[in-house]
């Protein structure tokens, strides 16, 4: 009798499996009576160590690289004391995908008010993933796709779940959380103020500027120290159209009368820069004024300081629109808390008003004190207080500023006047 060599019925090729799945195969053959033997060798990359048995297959395969490995196993088939060559049965492990997916804002701060687009980046996703946004912890219904846009309020956590495309195999991870973005909201104060010292009519020159005079620290102008704040310092002065530092302070109160000292919020007042067309600006020379969000229990007041003019509050508080406060301080004298008393007229035609020029020693009042200080002064060419119209020169011509302020009456000289005509409102 002459026995066939007996082999594998069965694939040789069985279905791919996913890392960490249990690998089962059900070895069959045409011959009768046949038995089976398998080995396996240890392959770089699996973790079970190589082996051997009878019979099926049925153990786990776990993949530990990134990329899909053929496993091997040598099948040998016995019928009737006959047996076939080993045959190789491949199976092969994938790696398992981990689903994630990470989210960005396209503006973090962001003005209040201002919508911003929220944008979902998945890996191994599939190509139909689905999204779920979530705004502190809930969902937003609806916001199924990549991105989402909305206006924030500060504070806000935003968050996605990624769901994995189901067609996908072999992930792990999905649904995926992402990461959580906290969100940051800002209000912007946007002033406008002129100074009686540089005005030219209907802007303000910027001599100090085009001298290469102006500080790159406020500390120069406004010593911390007598002004109980932080400096502020640049590497230059951002463009030609920097007039100046001046201080800004915030004041939170019921009426303009209760805004005192004591009304001050934390961290103001602080040092920015004043434009030709009387703009105040941040230290970029361009943007308005990032005041945070601040809580207020009453009004917000706004105190405006230079250094040789005399310090005036808004009137009332500035409005809101769109997470920008706004107050122009140069369309009428009644804008300056106290009116008259610490503000003026500067210009007919157009009609504008401005902060009083010759509080040299910034005092908050016009006298011979700083008559003194420009007579100390007169002749020199720098940065210095006593230079009240900021043409770069202490001269004659700001000795006229100062005296057009200062007294009741001027008719006989500056010793005569004992009653100042102007001096600062802001509460004190």
């Amino acid at each position: 009798t002459v026995n066939p060599n007996p082999v594998l019925s069965s694939t040789l090729t069985p279905a791919a499996i996913c890392s960490g799945s249990i690998f089962s195969y059900t070895a069959t053959s045409a011959t009768t009576s046949s038995s089976f033997a398998w080995s396996r060798v240890t392959i770089s990359g699996i973790t079970e160590a190589g082996t051997s048995g009878t019979g099926n297959v049925s153990e786990v395969l776990t993949n530990e690289t990134t990329a899909p490995i053929d496993v091997t196993y040598a099948y040998t088939t016995t019928s009737n004391t006959c047996s076939s060559s080993p045959q190789n049965v491949v199976v092969t492990v994938n790696p398992l995908q981990t689903v994630s997916v990470s989210i960005t804002a396209s503006a973090n701060p962001v003005l209040d008010g201002t919508s911003v687009t929220f944008t979902a980046t998945p890996v191994n996703g599939g190509t139909t993933p689905t999204y779920q946004w979530k705004v502190n912890g809930s969902i937003v219904a609806g916001e199924v796709l990549s991105t989402y846009s909305y206006v924030p309020v500060n504070g806000n956590l935003v968050s996605c779940v990624l769901t994995a495309d189901p067609a996908l195999t072999c992930t792990t991870g999905s649904p995926a959380p992402s990461n959580t973005v906290t969100m940051a909201t800002y209000k912007s104060l946007n002033l406008k103020v002129f100074l009686e010292g540089p005005f030219n009519g209907t802007t303000m020159n910027n001599t100090l500027n085009s001298n290469s005079l102006i500080p790159l620290s406020s500390e120069i102008a406004y010593p911390a120290a007598t002004y109980n704040y932080t400096a502020s310092s640049v590497t230059s002065i951002p463009n030609a159209d920097i007039v100046d530092w001046v201080l800004v302070e915030l004041r939170d109160a019921a009426t303009p009368a209760a805004a005192l000292p004591a009304t001050k919020l934390a961290g103001w007042p602080k040092a920015y820069f004043l434009k030709t067309d009387g703009s105040i600006v941040d230290l970029d020379g361009t943007s308005l004024i990032n005041i945070g969000n601040p809580t207020l229990a009453g009004n917000l007041y706004v105190v405006v300081r230079h250094r040789n003019h005399l310090a005036i509050m808004s009137a009332t508080s500035p409005v809101l629109a769109v997470g920008v406060y706004s107050y122009d301080f140069t369309t009428g004298l009644a804008q300056a808390y106290g009116g008259t008393g610490g503000y003026k007229q500067i210009n007919s035609t157009p009609l504008l008003f401005g902060m009083v020029a010759g509080d040299v020693d910034a005092d908050g009042i016009s006298s011979v004190l700083d008559y003194s200080a420009w007579a100390t002064d007169f002749g020199k060419s720098t940065y210095l207080s006593s230079g009240i119209n900021l043409d770069a020169v202490i001269s004659v011509l700001d000795y006229s500023t100062w005296a057009s302020n200062f007294g009741a009456t001027n008719s006989t000289g500056f010793k005569s006047a004992t009653i100042s005509k102007y001096l600062s409102k802001v509460p004190k």
